[in-house]
């Protein structure tokens, strides 16, 4: 996190009550009840601010054989949901400026190997910019994610367009890795 979204972030987390920040900050993580999150912690001494945790969602595994399918997107970033343009009257914005990188990575057990990973995604426009990365170094496999908006404004006639492209990337950091377990 860096900029507003950092400020705003870290200002709403120092709101809450000391006890409930952790719960605050799995939360920001993986805002959903689908996996667990644990050794949550955050840094924000530099730019840009950390959150990092562990998160384990086995409903991101589906085994077939001796194929395994993992998904490492365990969240939608913020401000990639649909703006509904139906019978919208003026433009769309966003309270700010942010850019949000998510790096999820898997340790892949002995014997493992990745066997297929998905394409990488990227789209730069007068907007910002949205990527999707996946490498794979040894055992390690890592997805990131990065959401960049240079102008929060979206004009109306450019929503469609918007959708269209976070469409896009949401669907193309939600293709599988696969696994093959020798």
């Amino acid at each position: 996190l860096t900029g507003d979204v950092k400020e705003y972030f870290m200002s709403q987390l120092d709101a809450i009550k000391k006890p409930y920040q952790a719960d605050a900050l799995m939360k920001s993580l993986l805002p959903s009840t689908q996996a667990s999150v644990q050794d949550v912690s955050t840094d924000s001494s530099g730019a840009p601010a950390i959150i990092t945790g562990t998160i384990t969602n086995t409903m991101a595994v589906t085994e077939a054989g001796d194929r395994f399918y993992v998904d490492l997107n365990t969240y939608n970033a913020p401000f990639s949901d649909r703006i509904d343009a139906h019978e919208r009257a003026t433009d769309y914005s966003f309270p700010f400026h942010a850019r949000i990188v998510r790096e999820s990575s898997l340790l892949l057990p002995e014997g493992a190997s990745v066997t297929c990973l998905p394409d990488n995604f990227s789209v730069t426009d007068s907007q910002g910019s949205m990527s999707c990365t996946f490498a794979a170094d040894g055992r390690t496999v890592k997805m990131t994610k990065i959401l960049q908006l240079d102008d929060p404004v979206i004009a109306i006639d450019e929503i469609d367009r918007w959708n269209k492209k976070t469409s896009d990337w949401n669907n193309s950091c939600n293709q599988q890795i696969e696994i093959t377990l020798k």
